[in-house]
């Protein structure tokens, strides 16, 4: 007897019936079911979810169908795919290579699997998720990509990057350079690579990660970064930090300075650096991390501060560490309030001094000099007691 459902779920432990009674099949989801395999797919079926089972393969595909989802299972290979196949999802598995993918492929995550090359891209596809392979090159992008996550892989180099790319992932390879950015490019993250410079990084990023790398300095930012993780490189100077800047860790580099920080910033992680000084931190800045450099004085200290550690600074050393925020802060403006006053006090000694030695000193000598008085007095009739006694009051 016929089934006219279209819809199937019998995910999470429920036995799955024959399929060859749903002839009207449009979406059959067995997810978390312990399968070993799946029977004969009706015609009908366009969306199959078969996830996180112990599938080692797939029966013949329907020629209608669109979605595929059969990630975490122990798929060696996948059957052909029909050319209706928008998205495909074989994420953890075991398969080694990819079938001929279909033209109107949209979505294709075959990330954490053993592929060591990945066949033609359609110029439909828009997201590409191949983390955690054996990839050592990529195919020619097609234009119609927006997301490219490569990860995890043994790239050296990346091809063309398409104009429409806004997320470009490609940490943990082997790089040691990369292509020219798009201009519409929003995230970049390209850690853990042996780069020793970034090519220009166009008008739109919003979040750049290079960090662990062989980088000496970076280009300039555009105003529409909120985020910049450059730790572990060996950059020496960080200069014209963008207006919108919102994240900044910087640890681990060779830095001696830090130009003026934007007022959007809210967390600073500048720990293991040779920086003697930090500059006027932001009013709203809520985190803060200057650990394991030679500073010893924090001036300016925001009220907003929500995280602060100094770890082995001349400042750790000079205030007993406590649990209590509120009293590191007030013994910190302590230390800050008595520099001041040190400094201030022998900024006046040493002017009092130089005013006495430079200025006043000479004045008086002149003043009171004999020949002074003697010049006084030449004009006095030593007859005159009263003129004399006011020539020498005023003298």
């Amino acid at each position: 007897m016929d089934n006219d459902e279209d819809t199937l779920d019998v995910s999470f432990g429920k036995p799955l019936p024959e399929l060859m009674h749903f002839t009207n099949l449009i979406k059959l989801v067995c997810v978390s079911c312990k399968l070993i395999t799946i029977p004969v797919l009706p015609d009908s079926l366009k969306f199959l979810n078969c996830s996180n089972n112990l599938l080692r393969s797939l029966p013949v595909l329907p020629p209608n169908l669109e979605n595929l989802l059969c990630d975490f299972n122990e798929l060696s290979f996948l059957p052909s795919l029909p050319d209706s196949t928008e998205e495909l999802n074989c994420r953890h598995n075991r398969i080694e290579t990819l079938p001929i993918l279909p033209i109107n492929l949209r979505v294709l995550c075959c990330n954490t699997n053993n592929l060591t090359a990945i066949p033609a891209l359609p110029d439909s596809l828009k997201l590409l998720n191949c983390v955690d392979n054996l990839l050592q090159s990529l195919p020619v992008l097609p234009d119609s990509l927006q997301f490219l996550s490569c990860s995890d892989n043994l790239l050296q180099s990346l091809p063309v990057l398409p104009p429409n790319l806004e997320n470009l992932l490609c940490d943990d390879n082997e790089l040691t350079e990369l292509p020219a950015i798009p201009d519409g490019l929003k995230e970049l993250y390209c850690g853990h690579n042996n780069l020793t410079r970034l090519p220009d990084l166009g008008r739109s990023i919003v979040r750049l990660w290079c960090n662990n790398n062989e980088l000496t300095f970076l280009p300039a930012l555009p105003d529409s970064t909120e985020e910049l993780h450059c730790n572990y490189n060996r950059i020496e100077t960080l200069q014209f930090l963008p207006i919108n800047l919102r994240v900044l860790w910087c640890g681990n580099n060779e830095l001696t300075a830090i130009s003026a920080l934007p007022d959007s910033l809210k967390c600073l992680y500048c720990g293991d650096n040779r920086l003697t000084c930090l500059p006027k931190l932001p009013v709203n800045l809520k985190s803060l991390d200057f650990s394991r450099n030679p500073i010893a004085a924090c001036r300016n200290l925001p009220e907003t501060i929500e995280f602060l550690v100094f770890e082995d600074t001349p400042l750790f050393e000079l205030i007993k560490w406590s649990d209590s925020r509120e009293l590191v802060l007030q013994l910190i403006i302590v230390l800050n309030n008595f520099r001041h006053m040190f400094y201030a006090l022998k900024c006046k000694r040493a002017l009092r001094r130089f005013l006495w030695e430079k200025v006043r000193g000479p004045t008086l000598a002149l003043k009171y000099h004999p020949n002074n008085l003697k010049e006084l007095l030449r004009d006095v009739d030593e007859c005159d007691e009263e003129k004399f006694d006011d020539v020498l009051n005023n003298w």
